[in-house]
């Protein structure tokens, strides 16, 4: 009954959000949401745990997508830490998903590294791992993927970031196609700033947001002589230490 509801009500249009607490876990007819459901929003560690049980168990019997139609999921602010990484990627299949928000779930450099091995989000536009205590060395990890080609928006704001992260992103070729880049909250400092002005790897780059990074004037003067952003419509550069120098 509860498969034919959500059949005949929801549209791939609609967002769907899962609010279940630690006190009132989904029942096992909820997950059908995913046979209609395009959008979904999670909240609550216990529906993250029955989430990657049921894809667990589904994908152990076949090369089953527990949801084939799903194009966005969002489970930011939850607990996933690394462990919850290892299960999104090795447990769940979502071949239509074009943006994944992972932010704030204290993941870390493990997390990412689990995220670099990734086979199974081969259409995601849009991966935002903001606010994560990610840092070089998970940098470089993410730099060295190259299951996400047709990557468009990347947020790893307000991480633990430093110039060697920066330098690993800049010399990274897999994402060709990214136009929206933001770094703020991170210690990049005038190195990581250098070594992101020199980097002919993201000619598509409309959108990039380097605010609250330690840059001073060196870096600034670095980006003023960029010429390899030539779309570039946004920039944001605010709360640095930038002189009249720069």
């Amino acid at each position: 009954q509860f498969r034919k509801l959500v059949d005949e009500f929801l549209t791939p249009e609609w967002r769907v959000v899962l609010r279940w607490t630690d006190e009132d876990p989904p029942q096992r007819g909820a997950w059908w949401l995913g046979c209609s459901a395009s959008r979904i929003l999670v909240k609550g560690k216990t529906l993250l745990k029955h989430l990657l049980s049921e894809g667990a168990e589904m994908a152990s019997r076949s090369s089953y997508s527990l949801f084939p139609n799903l194009t966005s999921l969002d489970v930011s602010s939850n607990s996933f830490l690394a462990s919850g990484m290892q299960g999104l990627v090795t447990s769940l299949c979502f071949p239509k998903l074009t943006s994944l928000n992972l932010r704030a779930n204290e993941i870390g450099d493990s997390g990412v590294q689990a995220l670099e091995s990734c086979t199974f989000f081969p259409s995601l536009a849009s991966l935002d791992i903001s606010a994560n205590r990610i840092g070089d060395t998970g940098m470089q990890a993410l730099a060295a993927c190259t299951f996400f080609p047709n990557l468009t928006s990347l947020d790893i704001g307000q991480n633990r970031i430093g110039a060697a992260g920066m330098q690993a992103l800049a010399s990274c070729q897999f994402f060709p196609n990214l136009s929206s880049l933001i770094v703020n909250g991170n210690e990049i400092g005038d190195s990581g700033m250098q070594a992101l002005a020199s980097c002919s790897f993201f000619p598509s780059l409309t959108s990039l947001n380097v605010s609250q990074s330690w840059i001073g004037d060196a870096g600034m003067q670095a980006l003023a002589a960029c010429r390899f952003f030539p779309t570039l419509t946004s920039l944001d550069i605010s709360l640095n230490r930038i002189g009249a120098a720069g």
